[in-house]
């Protein structure tokens, strides 16, 4: 068995569960062993900037809580508080300025 390939297809399903708001999935994953600070293959997003983006509140207090990094930095040199910021989403703003984002 290749564990890297399934670490890397977790942290995947990590993403993208957390792209699309799915709350159980997000938590099965870490539960699994997902890797909270993975990055996508195409912008270097990781989960965090994901659930910022898309204003997934709770998602992104569940990664916080689960020691997501909250000063990464994409491709672009972006990160979550940048891209919650430019969408408008006040609340998760705040919640990533508590955790310590700049």
């Amino acid at each position: 068995m290749n564990f890297f390939y399934a670490d890397s297809q977790l942290d995947d399903e990590l993403i993208e569960a957390a792209e699309d708001g799915d709350i159980m999935n997000v938590k099965e994953f870490i539960k699994k062993g997902a890797d909270v600070n993975a990055k996508d293959n195409d912008y270097g997003w990781t989960a965090l900037m994901h659930a910022s983006i898309y204003g997934h509140k709770e998602i992104v207090e569940i990664l916080i809580s689960n020691k997501a990094d909250v000063n990464a930095k994409d491709n672009d040199d972006f990160t979550a508080l940048m891209y919650a910021s430019r969408e408008g989403h006040k609340e998760i703003v705040e919640i990533l300025k508590k955790a310590g984002a700049k």
